[in-house]
Parts: C-alpha cells; structure tokens; sequence
C-alpha cells in the first residue's frame, strides 16, 4: 500500500522529514544514498567496530532475503541465527550465550541438581533465558511485518556505479568492462547509446554487475591459490 502521508521518519536520527526532503535536516543523512547500501558492507563496518557509519532500516538491501532470515528465526532463532546472518551481532551473542546456558543446566541436571552450583547455574540462566524468548518472539513477529531493523552501509563499489546505465542488449559483457585509475568505468566510444532505465532498474543493474566482477575477482585469487 503505498504511503501517504506526507512525512517520512529518518532511519538514522528517527526524525520526522517531509516527503520531498533529499536529506534529513537533523542529522544530514543524504536520503538517496540508502539506494546505495548493502547489510554485506554493514557487517564489515561493525565487525571492525565502526557503528557510525551504518545506519539500521526496516526496508531490506538486496544482498538480505526475508525468506532466508525468517527460516532462521523459526528454526535456529533461538540460538541467534537470523541475527548472526543479518549483523546484529552483540543481540545474536546474547540469545546464543542463553542458548548455551540452558543447554548445560539439561546436561548437569542429573549430576549437580540440588547443589550450590546448580543453584547458581539457575540464577545466571534465567536473565539470558528470559532475553532469548522475548528475542525469538519480537524478532519472528518483527521479520514478518518488516519492522525488523537491518543494519547498512554504503557499498562503495555500487555507489561508483550510480551514474553507470548498462543496456540490456547491444551492451559490452561483464568480463570486458574497463575501468580507470579512478576506479570508473571507461566509456565505449563504438557502444550504441543506451536506453534510458528507471531509477530502481538503474540501481538493480549496477548491483548485479557488482555482484559479477567480485565473483571474477575472487576466481582469479582462486585460481593464484592453486597455482
């Protein structure tokens, strides 16, 4: 259903912004740049410790299926597997710890119950117990109306390509793109002048070629290993 008020909420400050505002006036988020993000680029960001420059948002990047996380959630949710797979990292580390947790006081039952350590096993578990629960419920719940935040950040290979329209036929192959020193693509002087692509196509475009010049990449490093 499309949206129609006249106000859109910024995904990173969560200030209230009118519709035709190119950026949010609180924080200086560029709003056409979120066309321009992968949760890939986020999980890198964010293993290295740089939270600043991601941003969380309920709309899903390309290279993040609903389908897959909403498996996860279902069955390994508990253990955090859909939060391991989409970046939330510390929220996956906390339904894991609890999962381990009630593991062991399964297995120790038999062996320690009554004791002092079983005693206090029980009182460490039920905080990260609780926590895996109401995880696993919001999470299921938020994944299936899309209110689930997905952590992403600018894809910078994409982000070059934004003013690159590829035709769909008559168009140079993946393999014979040329770039500059820059990093640009090199224009085609004899290529035929392409057709004018909508914005989301344009995007979608650029994405797949993306996609298929890092799987060259890495089968020519492949291809070094074995030699």
């Amino acid at each position: 259903m499309k949206n129609l008020s006249p106000y859109k909420k910024c995904p990173r400050c969560k200030e209230r912004c009118f519709q035709h505002e190119k950026a949010c006036h609180e924080c200086g988020l560029v709003f056409d740049r979120l066309n321009y993000t992968s949760n890939k680029s986020a999980k890198k960001l964010i293993l290295k410790g740089n939270y600043k420059d991601t941003i969380k948002t309920a709309d899903w990047p390309p290279d993040a299926k609903k389908s897959t996380a909403l498996l996860l959630c279902i069955f390994l949710g508990y253990a955090g597997a859909h939060n391991f797979y989409l970046g939330r990292f510390i929220k996956a580390a906390v339904s894991l710890f609890g999962f381990v947790l009630a593991i062991a006081m399964v297995i120790l039952t038999d062996y320690i119950y009554g004791t002092n350590l079983w005693y206090i096993l029980r009182i460490i578990a039920i905080i990260p117990g609780t926590c895996v629960l109401i995880f696993w419920f919001s999470d299921l719940v938020a994944i299936i109306f899309e209110k689930y935040k997905i952590p992403v950040a600018i894809n910078e290979d994409l982000y070059k390509l934004k003013n690159v329209v590829l035709a769909d036929s008559g168009s140079e192959p993946v393999e014979n793109l040329k770039f500059n020193k820059n990093k640009k693509l090199k224009e085609n002087k004899n290529q035929e002048e392409p057709p004018v692509l909508k914005p989301e196509d344009k995007i979608k475009r650029n994405s797949e070629v993306v996609e298929k010049l890092n799987a060259q990449k890495n089968k020519k490093r492949k291809n070094k290993r074995e030699k």
